[in-house]
Order: structure tokens, then sequence, then C-alpha cells
């Protein structure tokens, strides 16, 4: 145990987050790895050679968690039940390192009141490739702030978040972490490839509920018209648990073509999915990392912006196309989003691909990687 590195991810066949999870693991082949999740995540994870999944739901995890949970119930030292926290807290006492690759997890919710988590920081982690907030409260920002304080690095990947901790000696700001994806081997297959997502899922926002039949109907609209061409159309599910294989098997079941195909990135895995990036003609994004890859792929792209995140990234990199926000797209015309030309200076894309390596920077000198 004291030889390997925990990496904490958020795990839930999410292909942004499992990306994470194999781009840390294929930097340094030769450190051996643990993320501790549930019995099914680790679909996509299986392969990685150098990686061992814990299942924390398994009888004997879930015992122990039981045990502990009365225990802190007797000692009024109870404050949830986050078993996967417990176990992560419990085992980064015994590796090397720590590293929670994290994207948007540090956005405040109605369930926070305190930092569940601090045993973790006190074991001086990495955190990799965040975004901080939204949030509201005070409080939530001097607790992350001072919790932040502990790790070894905090690498922020955009620079709004990086300005509220800028202060911080760890802290440091790279553009996001699959840039560092290699970008060769690309054509054009001549396939529309659209990224779903489904705002109906209790996970969201309520605001971003409101706009799900608008958005949904414009991209019926816009589909139905690639038909009309005899265009390829590839509507592609990033994680099915947040129901964006349900929304794709309805627009393709409403249309009922031959030119239109739901693809799961829980079905086909990484590899694969990445692929369809490579090999697209034209890419239509909702997910934060479809964009991301429609811009390490130079591939002509359309942003549908339903976060700040995805705004954020795309005024670090100067996006000066055509773009809509989730409130908007009723009022975006069809053709609009099937016309946007990338429009990033090649110098602009290096410097952004080259920076997002600051990432690793720490924890390349500290396992003594040399790139």
């Amino acid at each position: 145990m004291s030889k390997k590195i925990q990496i904490r991810a958020y795990l839930n066949n999410n292909f942004g987050d499992d990306l994470f999870v194999k781009l840390i693991c294929d930097r340094y082949p030769n450190e051996k790895f643990i993320v501790l999740g549930d019995s099914g995540n680790d679909r996509n994870l299986k392969d990685i050679a150098n990686l061992n999944y814990i299942k924390t739901d398994s009888l004997f995890f879930k015992v122990i968690n039981s045990i502990c949970t009365k225990w802190q119930k007797l000692t009024n030292t109870y404050k949830g039940n986050y078993r996967n926290l417990f176990f992560i807290n419990l085992f980064s006492r015994f590796c090397k390192d720590n590293i929670f690759i994290v994207g948007s997890f540090f956005v405040e919710t109605d369930r926070w009141d305190h930092m569940f988590d601090e045993p973790w920081y006190k074991s001086h982690p990495y955190i990799i490739d965040c975004n901080f907030g939204p949030y509201t409260s005070e409080d939530y920002y001097k607790e992350h702030k001072r919790c932040f304080s502990m790790c070894k690095q905090v690498s922020f990947r955009d620079i709004k978040s990086y300005n509220l901790f800028s202060d911080l000696p760890c802290a440091l700001y790279a553009p996001d972490v699959v840039y560092n994806l290699d970008s060769s081997d690309l054509q054009d297959d001549g396939y529309y490839l659209i990224s779903v997502m489904d705002f109906a899922n209790t996970a969201k926002s309520k605001e971003a509920n409101s706009y799900h039949d608008s958005y949904k109907a414009k991209l019926l609209e816009v589909v139905s018209k690639l038909v009309g061409m005899q265009k390829q159309v590839k509507l592609l599910a990033l994680c099915e648990e947040q129901g964006d294989y349900k929304i794709a098997k309805e627009i393709e079941d409403s249309l009922n073509s031959p030119y239109i195909e739901s693809i799961n990135y829980k079905d086909i895995g990484l590899d694969a999915t990445i692929k369809l990036f490579k090999n697209s003609h034209y890419i239509i994004g909702t997910r934060f990392h479809s964009i991301v890859l429609a811009i390490l792929f130079k591939k002509d792209f359309y942003p549908i912006i339903y976060s700040n995140k995805t705004e954020n990234m795309l005024a670090d990199i100067e996006f000066t196309g055509k773009s809509s926000r989730l409130s908007q797209v009723s009022n975006t015309l069809a053709d609009d989003m099937l016309s946007n030309s990338f429009n990033i200076p090649c110098d602009k894309l290096s410097e952004y691909i080259k920076a997002s390596s600051l990432h690793f920077t720490k924890l390349d000198e500290e396992l003594n990687l040399i790139k």
C-alpha cells in the first residue's frame, strides 16, 4: 500500500471523469494506482494495467462502514453516510501520494454545511484540473481556501476560479488536463457528432430543467435538417447514468432514419469514444469535454453552453465563433448551429495545449518523470 498512489475521482461511467483517471495512469506507467468506487463504475477502467479498482460496496466494506457509523453515532461525531469518503480518508494515510482529479466537484449545494473531507486534506494531496463554484456562502469559500492551503498543489482549469485562490502558494492555472491527450491520427469520415444531455435529470439545476424541452426540440430540428441533407448523424451519450442515452434514443426514435445512430460511451469505452471525435466532420457539443475535444482535434464545432465552466473555458482560449447558452438555444437558427468554422489560431491552440501540462509539473518532479 505504501508504494501506491490513490486517485480520488467521481466515477459514474462518465466519459470525462474516466478519461481523467486514464490520463493520470498513462502518464505514470511505472506507478501503481488505486481508486475507490462502487461496483460497475469500473466498466471502462478495467484495461488500465497499473490501476487497482477497489469496490467499496462489497460486503466487507459495508460491514466496516456499518460498525464505524454506529460508533460515530454513539460518540456524537456522525455527520452523514459518506461511505466512499470514509475509506478514501482511511487509505490516504497509507499511500505515497493522493490525487484528486476533480473537474466540477466544488459546487456549493444545499447539503453542504462543513468540510466533511478535512481529514483527507491533511494528507497534503494534489488537486488537479478543478473549477470552483458556483457558490453563494462566504463560509463555503473560506473553508475550502483553508483546506486548499494544506495541499501540495491545487490546479484550476479556468482563470476565474484561479483568481479566487491566487494568493495561495500551491495554486496555479492551466488549461483543461484533457488537452494533454494525443491529437494525432485525425481524419474526416463525414459524420456529424452531437453530444446530448438530459436536462430533465433531477441532478441538474431547476433552471436547466426548465430548458429541457426547448433544448431537445432544437436538437430534433437540427438532426432532422441533417437527415434531409442525407448526412450521417451520431448522437453521443457520454454519461448514461445522467440520462444522455435516453435523450439520444428519443431523438433517434422520433425521426426513425437510417442516417441516425445513438452511441453510448458506457458500451464502447474510452478509446472508441475518442476515435469518434477524431474522425468526425463537425461537432455540436453540450457536455464540457465534447467541446474540449472538438478544440483539441481542430474540428468545426458549435458549443451549447449550459454552465459557467464552458463559458469560462471558451473565454480563456479567446473563442470568437457562434454559440448558444442553454437559455437561448430555442431562438438559435439551425443553420447557425451547423455553420461554425474552427477559428482558434494555431499558435494560440499550441500555446494552450503546452500550458495544460502545467497541471503535472510538481507531480512530475516528485515522481521523477522527465518529459
